[in-house]
């Protein structure tokens, strides 16, 4: 999948569908690009589009099971609800420790 966000993007769902179908993602350094593809192993990161022409070659090496393997692990229901339950058991911990005057 060949994705250049021109803006932030604050998580990449559409990176995560792709590769969950095993599919590379092809992307540029912004917004949560790290957090979701791990370049060399589930597509390619580059910081301009020059890079990404440069680079394009590189898609060949990219095993389709290791994309799939990432999402099962990181972003299954299962793994993004019990993430979720622990940031807000932690936010309710923080809030219920703080005191107002």
């Amino acid at each position: 999948m060949l994705a250049p966000p021109q803006w932030e993007e604050p998580f990449g769902l559409t990176f995560i569908e792709a590769m969950a179908c095993g599919t590379p993602v092809i992307t540029l350094d912004r917004g949560s690009a790290k957090e979701v593809v791990v370049d060399k192993v589930t597509g390619i990161i580059a910081k301009s589009v020059q890079e990404i022409i440069k680079r394009f070659p590189e898609i060949d090496k990219i095993n389709r099971l290791n994309c799939r393997k990432l999402v099962e692990k990181n972003f299954s229901s299962i793994t993004m609800t019990n993430n979720y339950e622990k940031l807000f058991k932690g936010y309710i911990k923080n809030k219920s420790e703080k005191k107002y005057v």
